[in-house]
């Protein structure tokens, strides 16, 4: 209950930072800038290849636990309702956070949300700590609030880091190979992620799907 307690206080203490941060971009500066996205993508490569995964799905609880990174639920009611009192400030919903220290490393996604969306939210806050977190974190608190539908540069970053750990491009296309068209509800099932997110995915890289 303490360490609960905790987090929403970081949490909230952060949100309200964010709020006055977000319209003026300064979200993520203080970190090591990113520029190219085939950098976020040899890192999730990189991951991948550390934990010498060869096939889908991509089990992100294992590779949380291989990192010491603990998984929780919340509602984050506390902190959305806080930050709902005042009438000044926009509306966001909580999808997850990320909270590390040269003592904890804790993952927090929302209770309520469906099973796949709670996979790439655990995938886009691994993202936060192998390309933001993982240094500063042996030496202070590091805190990161991501929120649904946040289109700020540094979110989308992640993103794509979270596509490319779920769902990665050799992968996709050696299941693609051979075939004219792809059913969307197949391959999602094949990895284990929603048919949204595949489809998404699928666009990106520029690969012929039916849905059905």
């Amino acid at each position: 209950m303490l360490y609960k307690k905790n987090m929403y206080k970081i949490i909230d203490r952060l949100c309200k930072k964010w709020l006055t941060w977000y319209h003026i971009d300064k979200i993520g500066k203080e970190d090591i800038p990113m520029t190219k996205e085939d950098i976020i993508i040899s890192n999730a490569h990189d991951l991948l290849n550390h934990h010498t995964v060869t096939e889908a799905p991509i089990n992100v609880i294992e590779i949380c636990k291989a990192w010491g990174i603990s998984i929780f639920e919340d509602d984050f009611g506390y902190v959305e309702n806080d930050l709902g009192s005042d009438k000044n400030k926009v509306a966001f919903t909580i999808a997850g956070a990320i909270i590390t220290s040269p003592s904890q490393k804790a993952i927090y996604v929302r209770k309520s949300d469906s099973y796949f969306k709670k996979k790439f939210t655990i995938a886009h806050e691994l993202g936060h700590y192998f390309l933001q977190h993982r240094e500063k974190s042996k030496t202070e608190e590091v805190v990161t609030v991501s929120f649904s539908g946040d289109r700020n540069p540094e979110e989308q970053k992640m993103d794509v880091f979270a596509s490319e750990l779920l769902m990665p491009e050799n992968m996709v296309r050696d299941y693609h190979k051979g075939k004219v068209f792809a059913l969307l509800w197949e391959i999602a099932d094949y990895f284990k992620v929603s048919e949204l997110d595949m489809k998404n995915r699928l666009n990106k890289l520029g690969i012929r799907y039916l849905e059905v």
